[in-house]
């Protein structure tokens, strides 16, 4: 499904009017649709509405919405930020002069009527509120001002139930952004297309029950080059996506797939990475595991070409193993590289040297290797935190020249990381991760010329060119430790069986979170494992 931006909606708007057409009918159409779900709630408690009004297009749109409400019969009071004498717009007055017409009371937003009991009444002894205060223009940099801080607090604390139009005040309809405080609503209304903050956290906490009501503007709305949202409905779309199967290929033209992964203590995350390529239909998959665990993962996945290497007392991978990785690489159409590798300092070094020399050109960077190359971004550029001082000693200033640009240099990569790990990879701390996961998304993506996963409710993938998808599918099945690990080996599956990065980090999200759902049903969110998931990609990959 394609999302609107706002961008997108002031184009399509623009033209629409520069076409003839009346901006009040175009008003009065997106009104009717949250006047369907106001009146719903005035069926079921019998109660009056209350509008809360903004200056802008927003704002008009409740204007217009209580006029349809009071004409149904339906009591409504509106409540009205700013003073229109300081925006005139001619169709604010229109509909400020109808409504003092057919008798509707309006309150202004007043410091005092804020923290009066008069507006505790309003709220609480309403059917519903109708969020009408910002809309998709807003921007939660800007801030705003008391009084509207105050009222956005009032409806969150009084409210029994809140309907926004087209996005909840104070969340960024272009990546869910939140400003402090924003609406959290009951249900969001939305005009014409979804935007990507109805799906993006936290603004999909924000918009509750999200309904699509179409308006006027039937063209441009959204097109191909649009952002995505991909959910269970979306399977159609994602198969068109998948990599087609060749019914006279073999093992070798099927993709072959190379997994650098496991230590010791982490065996089962390369037996998961392993089995989860397999079961995404590559031809050829290779184990190179620390030769204390290649029994283990042969044991486990059978068809894995055994790759044993050498480890050091602790089980991991060191640079001894450096030339034998470079040269399984060289045959290989992907690589897989980090589950449960760990975090030693000969390890650490291993990745970022792999990295850089690697024949391949497909690789799907994940766990340890996420913090291997953290750390040498750090290092190479001189910030040092306090995670990155143990291994400052790692790399001679030859080695950290250039930066990471190197380590991706004529590659198609696939970053996984979740928050704690995007946050190492930008510099920022996991909360500012978890508020702004679109904005950082995108800043990994380009700071390493790479294809970012940002795992989490609402998976986000970005492209260093703009691109982006959210993923729809999954639920808490997958907040395990080893879900990570079965979707790394899954993407590399699909992107050695041809597909691009962006292709295959999405069709996986997709995937890896859809199996979670289907598993669910028969054995619920608590059971489910994700040595199981693998299982279930049979009735999904078809």
């Amino acid at each position: 499904m394609f999302l609107q931006t706002s961008k997108a909606q002031r184009t399509a708007d623009k033209k629409y009017v520069d076409g003839g057409g009346s901006l009040l009918d175009l008003i009065f159409s997106a009104a009717g649709g949250l006047a369907k779900a106001a009146e719903k709630r005035f069926e079921a408690a019998g109660k009056p509405v209350v509008v809360v009004s903004g200056v802008g297009n927003n704002g008009n749109d409740g204007l217009a919405c209580a006029c349809i409400l009071k004409s149904s019969g339906i009591p409504v009071t509106v409540i009205r930020i700013g003073d229109v004498k300081k925006h005139p717009a001619n169709d604010t007055e229109q509909l400020l002069k109808k409504l003092e017409d057919i008798g509707v009371e309006i309150s202004a937003a007043n410091m005092e009527f804020i923290f009066s009991e008069k507006l505790r009444c309003l709220l609480a002894g309403s059917s519903c509120v109708l969020d009408c205060i910002f809309g998709t223009g807003f921007d939660p940099e800007r801030g705003f001002s008391d009084e509207i801080c105050g009222l956005i607090s009032a409806i969150n604390e009084h409210s029994l139930y809140t309907i926004s139009a087209d996005i909840p005040s104070g969340v960024s309809a272009d990546s869910g952004t939140c400003s402090k405080p924003s609406v959290i609503a009951n249900e969001t209304v939305t005009f014409g297309a979804p935007k990507p903050g109805h799906f993006i956290l936290p603004g999909k906490f924000h918009t509750g029950k999200l309904t699509v009501s179409p308006i006027l503007i039937t063209e441009g709305l959204t097109d191909d080059q649009a952002p995505e949202y991909f959910s269970k409905e979306d399977s159609k779309s994602v198969r068109e996506l998948m990599p087609k199967r060749n019914p006279y290929g073999n093992k070798y033209t099927n993709g072959r797939v190379l997994v650098i992964a496991g230590s010791r203590r982490y065996a089962g995350a390369a037996v998961l990475a392993v089995s989860a390529a397999l079961r995404s239909g590559a031809g050829l998959v290779t184990a190179a595991v620390p030769g204390g665990i290649s029994s283990t993962v042969t044991a486990a996945c059978p068809e894995a070409v055994r790759l044993p290497l050498g480890s050091n007392s602790y089980g991991s991978l060191s640079m001894k193993q450096l030339d034998m990785l470079l040269d399984a690489s060289r045959i290989s159409d992907s690589v897989v590289i980090g589950p449960g590798l760990g975090r030693l300092p000969g390890t650490v070094k291993t990745v970022v040297e792999f990295l850089k020399n690697t024949g391949c050109r497909k690789i799907i960077i994940d766990a340890d290797a996420l913090f291997a190359i953290s750390v040498f971004r750090n290092l190479s550029e001189g910030s040092n935190p306090e995670f990155a001082l143990k291994y400052e000693n790692l790399f001679t200033k030859k080695e950290l020249s250039g930066g990471v640009s190197r380590l991706f240099d004529g590659k198609e990569a696939v970053l996984t990381p979740h928050s704690g790990e995007a946050a190492r990879l930008i510099g920022v701390l996991s909360e500012e991760i978890e508020s702004k996961r679109l904005e950082s998304g995108f800043k990994a993506a380009r700071d390493f010329g790479c294809t970012v996963l940002l795992k989490g409710s609402g998976t986000v993938v970005c492209t260093p060119d703009g691109r982006f998808t959210v993923n729809g599918t999954g639920n808490s099945a997958l907040s395990k430790g080893g879900s990570g690990d079965v979707l790394s080996g899954l993407i590399g599956g699909l992107m050695a069986q041809g597909l691009c990065a962006y292709d295959a980090a999405r069709c996986g999200a997709f995937i890896h979170g859809l199996a979670a759902e289907k598993l669910s049903e028969k054995m619920s969110e608590f059971a489910v494992i994700p040595g199981d998931l693998g299982l279930a990609f049979s009735e999904l990959m078809c």
